[in-house]
């Protein structure tokens, strides 16, 4: 089940800047719902303050896993507009932006933060969002404090549902929200929607040739949370006989007279449609975030200082488990690779090594041909030649014993190890002479003193230093 937590901040009557943390945590509004994208459908939908909001969300943590949280923040702190910036010179975009907008700003631009969002098609234009950074690090520290960790924040005016042509009026209560592109548009007070209307007609008809409609939307009117059903007729019952005022009727009228007004004022090249009446605000707002390519038409205000660094330790709503799986396929796949690489080498040394040692029984036996089961032959040549009469050690003995008592003194050592350069038998004195290279004269002794333990008399010929190495030649006897 596809759930996102869909959160909107409501505008508050007192200002956020200048009032005390801690009263805005307690007095600030929220309006927040689980939205599951599969059914269109909002649950869990609530209005509280933050406290009220972060119980609900530690509550969220131990039921149900949410796949993406998304922030609407009021539209009326973010200033919606658009700047051309060649094609050349957008790497220096946001460095640009403070002084092309300077003029738009009614502060100081080093109190604004600005967010860019995608380019449109074909053009050197660019949306821009503008929002103190006073308030826009005060909506952080609130998220932060309720456990939050949120995908994607922006000004609720780009989540007003439109259609591919024309512009989009959403009323409820006592404010309005025009978006008369998929990146732009504004909201304010209802009661200066003549004003503004007329003022963006004016601005528009020069530009424009066709005709222009406006839909309207009407969000809260009725009940329910599924944003299938929410559209229905602004015609309707009066919903409170007792105060003697029906509101639908009271906005059909709004409606005709600024639709008369507008015909009148654009020569009928604007005109409002006929009311389409929505479930909630909430819901309204909703269904954008159902539409594809969300990220093209909304500006995600968490860029620059703003931007959430996640961690695995993080209290994470929005976790997706599609990344870590990746990259666990990929380290699995790296770990075969190697093993099988490893394999590989070792089969090669098992091969080398087996070719060696059918070299060395061959040059000792050369008589014997082949190679099954070489080392119990060459066991047996050691028990046979160990059998005869002699008092004396013969050769195989003592080089049975010299060969195992190097090989575990080489094994004691990490770097330079002992080599034999060359073997004779001495069968009148019934010495074996050895001619080694040891890295120093503290390995030679080494040797000497392992071989003595295996009741084996070792006599050291000589010993001489060449270069880094020592060579010597030691006679081994019983």
């Amino acid at each position: 089940m596809a759930l996102q937590l869909v959160v909107r901040i409501i505008e508050t009557p007192f200002d956020m800047a200048a009032t005390p943390l801690e009263q805005v945590w307690q007095h600030g509004l929220i309006e927040w719902g689980v939205l599951d994208t599969v059914v269109q459908s909002i649950n869990s939908k609530m209005t509280g303050n933050w406290p009220q909001f972060k119980e609900f969300v530690e509550r969220q943590a131990g039921s149900q896993g949410l796949s993406k949280i998304v922030v609407m923040v009021p539209g009326t702190d973010v200033l919606l507009t658009t700047i051309s910036m060649p094609g050349r010179r957008t790497r220096h975009l946001k460095q640009a932006l403070p002084f092309l907008l300077e003029e738009q700003l009614a502060t100081d631009i080093e109190d604004n933060f600005f967010a860019v969002g995608a380019k449109y098609p074909s053009t050197n234009q660019y949306p821009v969002a503008v929002v103190s950074h006073t308030k826009m690090a005060l909506w952080v520290e609130l998220l932060s404090a309720s456990g939050v960790n949120p995908d994607l924040v922006t000004s609720d005016v780009l989540l007003v549902p439109k259609a591919d042509q024309g512009w989009s009026l959403l009323v409820s209560g006592e404010l309005a929200w025009l978006r008369t592109d998929f990146l732009n548009g504004m909201c304010f007070d209802r009661q200066a929607l003549p004003y503004v209307l007329e003022s963006a007609v004016q601005g528009i008809q020069a530009e424009h040739e066709d005709d222009i409609r406006i839909e309207w939307i009407e969000g809260g009117a009725c009940s329910g949370s599924n944003l299938a059903e929410g559209s229905n007729s602004a015609e309707g019952s009066n919903n409170d006989p007792a105060e003697g005022f029906n509101p639908a009727e009271g906005s059909r009228i709004e409606r005709q007279r600024l639709d008369a007004e507008l015909d009148q004022l654009s020569d009928g090249q604007v005109r409002i449609g006929e009311a389409r009446v929505e479930s909630g605000l909430l819901e309204s707002f909703c269904q954008v975030l159902l539409a594809p390519n969300l990220e093209k038409r909304t500006i995600n205000l968490l860029q620059g200082p703003y931007q959430i660094k996640r961690s695995g330790l993080d209290f994470d709503l929005g976790f997706s488990i599609r990344p870590l799986a990746s990259l666990l396929v990929v380290w699995l796949v790296l770990v075969l690779g190697i093993d099988l690489h490893r394999t590989h080498l070792l089969e090669q040394q098992s091969a080398q090594l087996k070719q060696q040692s059918v070299r060395l029984f061959q040059s000792y036996f050369p008589n014997e041909k082949g190679s099954v089961r070489l080392r119990q032959r060459m066991e047996n040549y050691l028990k046979s030649a160990g059998k005869g009469g002699s008092s004396n050690a013969s050769f195989l003995d003592l080089l049975n014993e010299a060969g195992a008592v190097l090989e575990t003194v080489n094994q004691s050592m990490t770097a330079n190890k002992i080599a034999i350069q060359r073997l004779s038998y001495d069968s009148k004195q019934s010495d074996l002479r050895i001619d080694i290279q040891a890295p120093d004269f503290a390995s030679l002794e080494k040797y000497k003193s392992a071989l003595e333990t295996k009741n084996l008399q070792v006599d050291i010929s000589s010993a001489v230093a060449k270069g880094a190495v020592v060579e010597g030649r030691i006679k081994v006897f019983r």
